[in-house]
């Protein structure tokens, strides 16, 4: 017999919840990066980036529960300059600009 294979095509909150429930079944996610709201909104028109926050809750969604990189990648920051921004879009950020591609990013 042969295993059903799932893709995902989407963004926002509603892919990053059907992933979440598809916890540990192999999948495939196409995420949208045309947002231009929030914090990554803001990232993307200063850097020239695609918007990260989409993939960034895409990518938090896969991650096991008290999982240490799924946890950054979900953490706000609470106060200061930086109050509301994710950790996650950061990161994405700064490796989709190291590494050349938002596509790098995702897959490293």
């Amino acid at each position: 017999m042969t295993r059903a294979q799932i893709l995902t095509v989407g963004g926002g909150t509603g892919q990053a919840a059907v992933l979440s429930a598809l916890q540990g079944v192999p999948a495939t996610a196409v995420v949208g990066v045309t947002d231009d709201g929030g914090h990554s909104g803001l990232l993307r028109r200063a850097l020239g980036i695609p918007q990260v926050g989409d993939l960034r809750n895409c990518l938090a969604a896969l991650a096991p529960a008290g999982n240490a990189v799924g946890d950054l990648l979900r953490h706000r920051f609470e106060r200061g300059a930086l109050e509301g921004t994710s950790t996650g879009n950061l990161m994405l950020a700064g490796l989709a600009l190291d590494r050349g591609s938002l596509t790098r990013a995702a897959i490293e």
